[in-house]
């Protein structure tokens, strides 16, 4: 059954709930500490947690099997995609399922050697969790929608998604204050993320990583590569009051991808502050 059909299976029953008046996940980037190193966290509303482990569940052997996933995935003698609703999750166990504050947060912590299984978990949680999105919420109440792409080629980490209104508007504020540190605090994000992730000969690289919000109400997140970025393009905006669309350009590794990820969830975080 496809993720669309798995997906019409439960939420015919939730119908009544007040789902319409919360995200169905938010992104949030947490700085390492003693205890862990940095995280970029994915955390579910708590009326859809247990679908989401319920289609992951009915799609494991598919994620296992996949051609796409088992090129990617080739330095692995086997390929397996772990759900265990209250441990670890996904390729290599690399994310974390934290019960906190009334939600269940996927936490991803940054780690050169498990990159590659981060990006490719990454992408299978939100192949789930986005059609809840569009079959269920007003962009103007979920902050971003978020799609990823994790192939074995140039260019095969691309990044796109939305984001909402209220977001639109807290970017122009940020590009009106001549005195914000919202760039300033994304760009650390996003070179703690890079240090952990990057290669060890791309690590010097850091002064190419960074994040601007520009006149118009626009975030350009950079990183080192070839004109890398993920980004509000002009063609993205339609207005003020409206919804925007970002993209990225020439993502070839998944250091990139994460790097540029951590930023948005950190700039994310911030906005609802």
């Amino acid at each position: 059954m496809s993720t669309f059909g798995i997906l019409r299976k439960y939420s015919s029953s939730k119908k009544g709930k007040v789902m319409d008046k919360q995200s169905v996940y938010l992104l949030d980037f947490v700085s390492k500490s003693k205890q862990r190193g940095p995280e970029i966290v994915v955390s579910i509303n708590q009326d859809h947690v247990e679908d989401v482990f319920d289609v992951l569940a009915v799609q494991r052997k598919e994620l296992e099997e996949s051609k796409r996933i088992v090129s990617y995935l080739k330095r692995q003698r086997r390929v397996v995609f772990k759900v265990d609703r209250y441990g670890k999750i996904g390729y290599g166990s690399c994310c974390i399922v934290r019960e906190e504050h009334g939600q269940t947060d996927l936490c991803f912590r940054l780690e050169r050697r498990k990159r590659l299984e981060i990006a490719a978990t990454l992408q299978a949680i939100l192949d789930v969790l986005n059609p809840f999105v569009l079959a269920e919420f007003d962009h103007g109440v979920q902050q971003v929608e978020l799609a990823t792409n994790t192939e074995a080629r140039f260019h095969g980490h691309s990044v796109s998604g939305h984001g909402s209104a209220k977001l639109r508007s807290w970017l122009l504020g940020e590009a009106s204050k001549p005195d914000s540190t919202a760039q300033r605090t994304v760009t650390n994000a996003m070179q703690e993320a890079w240090a952990c992730i990057a290669d060890h000969t791309h690590i010097r690289y850091a002064n190419e990583v960074g994040a601007r919000i520009v006149e118009d109400g626009r975030f350009l997140l950079g990183c080192f590569g070839n004109a890398c970025d993920l980004s509000v393009y002009p063609e993205g905006v339609i207005g003020d009051d409206h919804p925007f669309e970002f993209s990225s350009h020439n993502l070839d590794m998944p250091s990139q991808q994460l790097t540029l990820i951590a930023g948005l969830a950190q700039l994310c975080a911030l906005a609802r502050a």
